[in-house]
């Protein structure tokens, strides 16, 4: 893929780059109304593994789910667990995703689940139908490479050593 035109055009103008080799493991929901990823059904747990979420926001509830970004982005930064993020998006204000790799499944479940703006905002989409569609996959890491010396602990990730904060 790397060696294609389409990546040399899209990545030629990057000032760093980034290269993710993932196994899709576990996940949940569609893109585009489709299931995108065949799982191989391998439990994740002490090791780091990679996170892709994606949602599609409904025009009538974009002030609310935009209302509620800032904290979890702070939150997200602020995660020991979290050794790398980055949000994107097809639309940038109805459909957005984010990719992300966490220290272990603690750390991932501690973020997303634990008293956190997170989680608040999840509850609140759920009962308010913020959603039209969202999708949740963990992906195996088989390997980084790249720029890493400007992320520390993903670097240190994938040298072996112990990620801290």
């Amino acid at each position: 893929i790397r060696a294609s035109a389409l990546y040399r055009r899209v990545a030629g103008p990057a000032s760093e780059r980034l290269h993710f080799s993932l196994r899709p493991a576990s996940g949940h929901g569609t893109w585009d109304g489709e299931t995108p990823f065949r799982y191989s059904g391998r439990t994740l747990g002490e090791r780091p593994f990679a996170v892709l979420t994606r949602a599609r926001v409904l025009p009538a509830r974009m002030a609310a789910f935009w209302r509620d970004v800032p904290a979890i982005r702070r939150d997200l930064r602020e995660s020991s667990g979290c050794l790398y993020q980055v949000g994107f998006g097809e639309h940038p204000l109805l459909t957005l995703a984010t990719f992300s790799v966490w220290r272990d499944l603690e750390a991932m479940r501690a973020f997303a689940y634990g008293q956190t703006a997170h989680r608040l905002t999840i509850r609140e989409s759920r009962g308010e139908r913020w959603l039209s569609e969202s999708l949740f996959v963990r992906f195996e890491i088989e390997s980084v490479e790249g720029d890493l010396r400007s992320y520390p602990r993903l670097s240190a990730l994938m040298s072996g050593r112990s990620p801290s904060a």
